[in-house]
């Protein structure tokens, strides 16, 4: 049986609803002044140092084996470096709010990739009918007539563009952590960090040698507060809810962040939000409600993760 969530694991959740919803306007707040490929390298370098300190602390080791680590490279790049700097560019041209919004589909892209992929999550009416449903909200929050008229689309479709491809990452990474041999989760963690890293630093000295050189004291201090909340504290709260609680209290992420993100980024930012991205967040919603229907006591739900 599912294990029944404490008072603590309430507050858990909380916080992990407020370190994944408000990514977006952290990053937003960063690439303002810092180019996307530093926003990524510095996120992840705060996050590498916390997770190997835990490690430490906590006198864990990290795992060994190159065929092991082999599975590290490949998720810190599809989940990690590849993601974040699609997600980082993208923010830069779009409302946080709507990356939020954006972010909402990964489970509904879960689920079709699963289908191909893993044996035991093959579509189902529900799944198929909540996929349909949240695709026609991203329909919407593009626009039909942006879609109909795609030649010559403004910068900010190529935005949206991509932090959908943000999530098609984070879907692989998802079923390939699934695949992946197994191994202490916080362990996997700092490994794959401490990777991501090192790419991600040398990455942007290829590409963005002077990406930090007009960086103000906000666009440092958001990019530390996305290395230490959202990416790293994050991931050892999210670790303990789903030893403390299940993975199925953890998953009610997937509702509460994208309409957390909304709001954080009208309240805070100042950005507007308008009435076709509001019903393209509720149909998003509902598809995710929908296709994890009837599918709660026997199957794992997909966790869609912050920028």
């Amino acid at each position: 049986m599912a294990a029944q969530p404490k008072p603590n694991d309430w507050l858990g959740l909380a916080a992990l609803v407020v370190f994944w919803g408000t990514s977006f306007a952290f990053t937003k707040t960063a690439v303002a002044t810092i180019s996307p490929e530093w926003v990524v390298a510095g996120r992840l370098c705060a996050a590498a140092v916390i997770l190997l300190a835990t490690c430490v602390i906590t006198g864990r080791k990290l795992p060994r084996g190159m065929a092991l680590w082999a599975w590290f490279a490949w998720l810190a790049v599809i989940g990690n470096m590849l993601p974040f700097y699609l997600i980082s560019w993208g923010t830069v041209h779009i409302a946080s709010g709507v990356a939020g919004i954006l972010m909402a589909i990964v489970p509904l892209t879960v689920i079709v990739l699963a289908h191909f992929v893993l044996p035991d999550e093959k579509l189902n009416r529900n799944k198929i009918a909540g996929f349909a449903i949240g695709f026609a909200g991203v329909i919407i929050l593009f626009g039909i007539d942006k879609i109909a008229n795609f030649s010559g689309q403004g910068i900010a479709f190529w935005g949206q563009i991509a932090v959908i491809a943000a999530t098609f990452c984070y879907a692989i990474h998802s079923i390939s952590a699934r695949l992946m041999p197994k191994t202490g989760p916080v362990e996997m963690s700092a490994a794959v960090m401490l990777l991501a890293s090192v790419g991600a630093v040398a990455a942007a000295l290829i590409r963005s040698p002077d990406g930090m050189a007009n960086a103000d004291m906000w666009s440092i201090l958001s990019v530390l507060a996305l290395g230490v909340f959202a990416t790293a504290l994050a991931s050892i709260v999210l670790y303990h809810l789903l030893s403390s609680a299940g993975p199925s209290f953890v998953a009610y992420c997937n509702y509460l962040i994208p309409a957390f993100a909304v709001i954080v980024g009208v309240a805070v930012m100042g950005e507007e939000i308008s009435k076709s991205a509001l019903l393209g967040l509720v149909l998003i919603m509902s598809g995710i409600a929908i296709s994890r229907r009837q599918s709660d006591r026997t199957r794992t739900p997909t966790l869609k993760r912050g920028a």
